[in-house]
């Protein structure tokens, strides 16, 4: 019976609920997370969302090839490092979060690579 039922729903519609099913959002909050390197984000990812973990550095072209990410959420980790030219291969990126963090200084290569 429940296979049977599972061949004929062809839609579920869950607008207006507190679920989300989008894939393109890559979440990792409070995992205790130090090395950004030992993290494999989804290539369609939009956003990559990585609040009140343990990361301590930004390493350069880690965020390369992620042609449609818009949005990074780094809040609340222990960098104190970001790397020259490390949002640089980026297009599409409108937002970088990194408040709350241990940074002692920003260059316009860290945001640019120029």
């Amino acid at each position: 019976m429940t296979e049977m039922m599972q061949a004929v729903l062809a839609l579920l519609v869950i607008m207006f609920n507190a679920i989300s099913l989008r894939a393109d959002v890559f979440t990792r909050n409070n995992k205790g997370i130090t090395d950004l390197t030992s993290i494999v984000i989804p290539v369609s990812s939009t956003q990559v969302i990585l609040v009140t973990n343990k990361i301590t550095e930004i390493p350069a072209g880690y965020f390369e090839g992620l042609p449609l990410l818009e949005k990074i959420g780094l809040k609340e980790n222990k960098i104190s490092h970001v790397a020259e030219h490390a949002f640089s291969q980026v297009p599409s990126l409108t937002y970088i979060g990194l408040n709350e963090n241990e940074l002692q200084a920003i260059t316009k290569n860290m945001l640019t690579g120029n």
